[in-house]
């Protein structure tokens, strides 16, 4: 049951980012991308990717802080 519930108050903080900050998330934590690929995806210099990367761990946290 309390898995359940930490699992669903994951997936709502993870849906109310910005579709930019879900799609790095994504890519970085679930497909093991590392910040140098993400920089060519994203077209972006390796400091802005770390960056962007920054912003939406920090997006998510506030986000599941109010979950």
């Amino acid at each position: 049951f309390e898995k359940n519930k930490v699992r669903n108050r994951i997936e709502k903080a993870f849906y109310n980012i910005s579709l930019q900050y879900q799609k790095i998330l994504h890519l970085h934590y679930e497909e093991h991308i590392p910040v140098k690929e993400l920089a060519i995806i994203f077209n972006l210099s390796f400091k802005a990717t770390e960056s962007l990367l920054f912003r939406a761990r920090r997006s998510f946290r506030l986000a599941y802080e109010r979950a």
